[in-house]
């Protein structure tokens, strides 16, 4: 694991899932926890799926086992940042227990900022 320069926060958390269909194996997306916009010290979970294969639930289930796995090794706010006109991922948040903290504007527009915390590692 890197280590970010400012002690001992990994750069990139241990957490990915590669999400592949049963049939084919063919992959058709990821999920992770990595430094985020957020910075060093609060992660951001993140997922790409490819686009014909949205809407069938795969983003919620690779996102609540990140999400699981992080609560259960880490304590700590987790972030998550999201376009507003992203609504599918914006329910995948809200779904995974992700409340809205703040908004931001950059050079593409509006960017919604979501937050959980947990509070204890669980066994």
């Amino acid at each position: 694991m890197d280590r970010a320069s400012d002690g001992d926060v990994p750069r990139a958390w241990p957490v990915l899932v590669r999400a592949a269909t049963n049939s084919t194996g063919r992959l058709i997306g990821n999920c992770g926890i990595f430094v985020g916009r957020t910075g060093t010290t609060e992660p951001e979970i993140g997922y790409m799926i490819r686009r014909d294969c949205q809407g069938n639930g795969y983003a919620f289930e690779a996102a609540s086992a990140v999400t699981s796995e992080f609560g259960r090794v880490r304590p700590g706010r987790l972030w998550a940042s999201v376009r507003p006109a992203n609504l599918g991922s914006r329910r995948v948040l809200e779904k995974i227990g992700m409340t809205l903290d703040h908004c931001e504007e950059d050079h593409k527009g509006t960017l919604l900022f979501l937050s959980r915390t947990f509070s204890t590692v669980s066994a």
